[in-house]
């Protein structure tokens, strides 16, 4: 009976932890959703100084045909020049976050001619979900980024 009262005790403490462990990567993720709302309503704003308000200092924006961006300046560039276009916007298909690490993947347009699909990782810093990498694919508009890599040599 004593062995028995332990192994429940045990179980009980062991589903405590995964029950929590499972909260706290539910909150995470659910921080990261949030966060995914005020980019989404950034891009689709063409906001690009508040975008940049969810990027770290020393972030990186990866994209087809052009060298990584790093640093707010670099990837601000890179965003004006995406954002460009007549329309834009993003979706988030994808969150999974846990501890102080998350990512989102969804896709974005920036007109009907340029769009493409992206994969950003985050990470809470100063209790604040902020982009670190950015990861762009670009499936319609290739002749645009092309173009502005282009003028920008």
């Amino acid at each position: 009976l004593r062995k028995s009262a332990v192994s429940i005790i045990r179980i009980s403490i062991t589903a405590e932890r995964k029950s929590a462990s499972h909260h706290q990567k539910n909150m995470a993720a659910a921080e990261v959703e949030a966060r995914m709302k005020e980019i989404e309503s950034s891009w689709k704003a063409k906001d690009v100084d508040k975008l940049l308000e969810y990027y770290l200092p020393d972030a990186t924006l990866y994209s087809v045909g052009i060298e990584p961006a790093v640093g707010k300046e670099a990837i601000k560039a890179v965003l004006k020049q995406a954002m460009s276009g007549s329309g834009g916007g993003m979706t988030t298909d994808k969150i999974v976050a846990s501890g102080d690490i998350g990512y989102a993947s969804g896709s974005w347009w920036a007109s009907s001619e340029l769009n493409g699909n992206y994969l950003l990782v985050l990470r809470k810093s100063d209790g604040k979900w902020m982009v670190e990498m950015d990861w762009n694919t670009v499936n319609k508009g290739v002749d645009k980024i092309v173009e502005f890599i282009t003028k920008s040599s």
